[in-house]
């Protein structure tokens, strides 16, 4: 199920952007507009690699984005990795 729990929160580097990481999806709010994109994960627990909804994570961590913003690291907590999540595409 879907969790309101958000575990972590990123800056993008220019300030125009929030990455929250919960309920086994990653997302995406654009601060000056309050739009909310979902970039992966399906919300359900598993361990799938995969392009946006395709990707599956079990039990979302901490995210950190790279100093450019093209790139997103994820614990990804009960699969016991570090997930890579490209934020142009969402794979």
């Amino acid at each position: 199920p879907e969790s309101d729990v958000y575990h972590s929160i990123a800056v993008s580097p220019d300030g125009g952007a929030l990455v929250v990481a919960g309920g086994n999806k990653i997302r995406q709010v654009k601060v000056d507009t309050g739009e909310l994109t979902s970039l992966a994960g399906s919300g359900e627990a598993g361990d799938a690699d995969g392009m946006g909804g395709a990707a599956e994570f079990n039990g979302t961590g901490c995210v950190a984005i790279s100093p450019d913003g093209t790139v997103l690291f994820v614990v990804d907590n009960r699969n016991h990795k570090i997930r890579r999540v490209e934020v142009a595409t969402g794979a």
